[in-house]
């Protein structure tokens, strides 16, 4: 028998942060496995809670947009609290107990992130940073495996799909297609806009086009894929790949449109 999640929630966060402001404003269960959906809100700021197959994952948002999330992961980074995670796991207890710490030492800055005044501009820079993590996940993921064709499609389709200038394999007349080797399989393109860069992602290559001219890395010959670092992530132009040779393939990500550059 699984234990409600809003009853979880009662137990575990309202306790911590009930002083915060923050009260239940909605909840759903499914009749499929333990998955539920419980948010939470103070003043403007919105916590989504969703625990599907017994994994719970938090998300957080504003009110001015009330269909709009970003996994606690994304926003954890873009605080400059870690690149290593964000709120999730299936011991619940302890992800509630992690995400009243987070709003106990954090709920300024959040509050802020998220109020409604400027929160356009904020989107834009928070989903720029969601698509440099999945490219990340990906490229670690693809590199991990060894490279399986068919597994590092279902990777791209899993990871990318969700990045707005992510177009699956297609070629327009005036797209010109990267080197590929005999069999190698084009999977998709992330279009940086403005026809300055693009980068193309294969089975077993990824591929820079900038200036005219292709720049690629195997997978099996990544080393490394590194973030923004220690600056704000809103300054971050893209992720960096160093090959085992040491050469590094700088991957510009401009989701966001550059707009805090």
């Amino acid at each position: 028998m699984y234990e409600s999640l809003l009853r979880l929630v009662e137990a575990y966060l309202l306790p911590e942060i009930r002083d915060l402001g923050f009260a239940v404003v909605s909840h759903e269960d499914s009749s499929s496995f333990d998955n539920s959906v419980v948010v939470l809100q103070s003043g403007t700021l919105r916590l989504e809670l969703v625990r599907e197959r017994s994994i719970l994952v938090v998300a957080v948002g504003s009110c001015s947009e009330p269909g709009v999330w970003f996994d606690s992961e994304v926003v954890i980074e873009y605080l400059g609290l870690s690149q290593a995670g964000g709120l999730h796991g299936r011991d619940a207890p302890t992800v509630l107990r992690g995400l009243a710490s987070l709003l106990r030492t954090c709920g300024n800055e959040l509050r802020a992130l998220f109020r409604p005044e400027g929160f356009g501009a904020i989107k834009q820079s928070l989903t720029k940073l969601r698509d440099e993590q999945a490219a990340r996940r990906f490229l670690r993921d693809s590199d991990q495996v060894r490279v399986v064709a068919t597994t590092v499609a279902a990777r791209a389709h899993r990871v990318l799909r969700g990045m707005r200038n992510w177009h699956p394999a297609s070629l327009n007349a005036d797209q010109q297609e990267p080197p590929l080797q005999s069999e190698e399989q084009l999977l998709g393109c992330y279009e940086n806009g403005g026809g300055v860069t693009s980068v193309w992602v294969t089975t077993e290559t990824l591929w820079l086009h900038s200036g005219g001219a292709w720049r690629g890395v195997k997978y099996s010959e990544i080393a490394e894929v590194l973030g923004p670092g220690e600056g704000d992530p809103r300054d971050a132009a893209g992720v960096w790949v160093r090959s085992r040779d040491g050469s590094v393939l700088e991957i510009p990500i401009l989701g966001g449109n550059d707009q805090f550059r």
